[in-house]
């Protein structure tokens, strides 16, 4: 599969149907970015019981419902395996550590990512989770260096997908 290059200059509803249709993905609507507690503007899911939500449930009614042209729902998805989520945050500088960080990986040069506010999400297809680390109701979390922390997001987790926007606005 590839992301298109102008994904970013898509609507919210263009973007959905192509997250849904090409790639399979369980998207789902999530809170606007001003509406809920401030811890979950912008990424809470709507529905409960979101973490059973999968592909086959995503109808175009649904995409048009809750991404149409006026919504102002955030675009997110509850990850399914074989793929998996990774989420690079230095939140106290806006990410400039992790883009630091990245310069210097030239196995991730080329590789494709969505910049966000506080660094990066990657995407990647992963067969072989250990168990145990499957199992986690949480995304996993790692120091990578003293400015950067990793989140590992698996099935049934839920990952704020472009082009949403942050409760800051951007």
């Amino acid at each position: 599969f590839s992301i298109p290059t102008d994904i970013n200059s898509w609507d919210r509803l263009q973007t959905a149907e192509f997250y849904h249709r090409d790639l399979g993905w369980a998207v789902h609507a999530l809170l606007p970015p001003n509406k809920g507690q401030e811890h979950e503007r912008g990424k809470k899911p709507i529905q409960k019981g979101w973490r059973s939500h999968t592909a086959s449930e995503v109808t175009p009614d649904y995409l048009r419902e809750h991404f149409a042209s006026g919504s102002n729902y955030n675009l997110g998805v509850v990850v399914r395996s074989p793929f998996v989520h990774v989420d690079l945050d230095s939140k106290p500088d806006a990410g400039e550590s992790v883009r630091a960080w990245l310069a210097e990986q030239p196995g991730l040069i080329d590789f494709p990512r969505e910049r966000t506010g506080g660094g990066a999400h990657f995407v990647f297809i992963c067969r072989d989770i250990p168990p145990a680390v499957a199992k986690a109701n949480k995304a996993p979390t790692a120091k990578i260096s003293d400015a950067v922390m990793a989140e590992l997001y698996l099935d049934g987790m839920n990952i704020v997908l472009s082009p949403s926007i942050h409760k800051s606005g951007s």
